[in-house]
């Protein structure tokens, strides 16, 4: 075989394979660190950390409000979903299941590279990318998107998540340098 055909049959999908492998890896051992921010952040929306006064939280332990994420994040989500319904002009059904791939995909792989950026340093930007393509491709065409539109789909699916996992790595950075120098979080999160 030539080297060609070698890297194409064989060092692909095993290259492929092992960045799937270690995104469901990095995905289940921060299932722990997902659980408990959505405890968390379900306490702060029903107020059962009320018994705090507020002068009692530290000056760099002050973040937004749980509700304000929430609501902006709705915003965000239902943006998007406008966006690949006219935008993209598919059905209304393949534009919802674009919206749970990309919800759930940038959710899970953000977790997983912001866990990477606070133990490394580096950002897995492009093995989620990818990952999220060939995710959002077989999802797009069990939901009947195929062809350009398809296609198209799919990367526009990856560049969210790609615009996701790039601005969740400078984040965390920026949390993490802000850590060290004794800054306020909430004034990093504006």
């Amino acid at each position: 075989m030539s080297p060609e055909a070698i890297f194409r049959e064989y060092v692909r999908p095993i290259g492929i394979g092992a960045i799937a492998m270690a995104g469901i890896i990095g995905i289940i051992r921060s299932s722990n660190v997902i659980g408990t921010a959505f405890k968390l952040a379900l306490n702060s929306i029903t107020g059962k950390n009320k018994n705090k006064v507020e002068e009692e939280v530290v000056r760099t332990d002050k973040d937004l409000k749980m509700t304000t994420i929430f609501i902006l994040t709705f915003a965000v989500v239902c943006g998007v979903f406008i966006f690949l319904l006219l935008g993209v002009s598919i059905t209304p059904l393949q534009a919802i299941v674009a919206l749970l791939t990309i919800v759930i995909v940038a959710f899970l792989f953000t977790t997983v590279a912001a866990n990477a950026i606070a133990i490394v340093g580096s950002n897995p930007v492009s093995g989620m990318t990818l990952m999220t393509l060939i995710l959002s491709s077989f999802v797009l065409v069990g939901a009947g998107l195929s062809g350009p539109i398809g296609m198209m789909s799919a990367l526009i699916i990856g560049g969210i998540v790609c615009t996701a996992l790039s601005m969740a790595g400078g984040f965390v950075t920026d949390l993490k340098v802000g850590y060290w120098i004794g800054s306020t979080p909430v004034k990093q999160e504006k």
